[in-house]
């Protein structure tokens, strides 16, 4: 299995394919904001491949001043699920950044689920990215109607959670246009 960074055709293939069908709409931005950041240098998308054939994508942001990198979206294709995967995959993106201090993961909050079937969705990937290494930060975020929680995965160390909010503000202004951002982006810690 290799890792290979995509290139803007691949990544709208996969936009109008698998994410489609992996994430609600609700959380999906537009296509030519993510094309757009990726002419700037400051999105980018990496596939895990087998012989040829893509099995899991991550599309990942940061701000041009930010030692941290954001984890935009992130999801194994639905025929190789269940497989170790996803696991084998964070591991090896863990790798491709080893010029920050670590990824920024963002899972919706399990106490805003509206059921108990999105519940127990939501508290399954908490224990992904735990059992992956990732810590929970004491960040909170609602980002047009959804709620986060950050989890942070180290690279070279863990800063405090007061860095950490700055440099996820920071990645949020680099996100969204200032004039959806202070009616749209609500960052908070515990």
């Amino acid at each position: 299995m290799d890792i290979k960074k995509l290139d803007r055709t691949f990544v709208s293939d996969i936009y109008h394919t698998h994410m489609q069908e992996a994430f609600p709409q609700a959380e999906l931005k537009p296509l030519k904001t993510i094309l757009m950041l990726m002419e700037l240098n400051l999105y980018e998308g990496y596939g895990l491949f087998e012989e040829g054939r893509l099995l899991a994508y991550a599309l990942l942001v940061r701000s041009r001043t930010s030692s941290c990198t954001l984890l935009d979206y992130y999801a194994v294709c639905r025929e190789y699920r269940d497989r170790g995967l996803g696991s084998t995959f964070l591991q090896k993106l863990r790798d491709a950044y080893q010029d920050t201090q670590g990824i920024l993961i963002e899972t919706e909050d399990i106490d805003r689920a509206e059921n108990e079937e999105e519940k127990n969705i939501r508290t399954r990937r908490v224990q992904f990215y735990e059992r992956n290494g990732a810590v929970r930060t004491g960040i909170k975020a609602c980002v047009f109607t959804v709620d986060y929680r950050v989890f942070y995965l180290p690279v070279a160390g863990k800063p405090d959670d007061e860095m950490l909010f700055r440099e996820f503000e920071d990645i949020y202004h680099t996100l969204v246009p200032e004039k959806y951002y202070e009616s749209n982006v609500f960052i908070t810690m515990d």
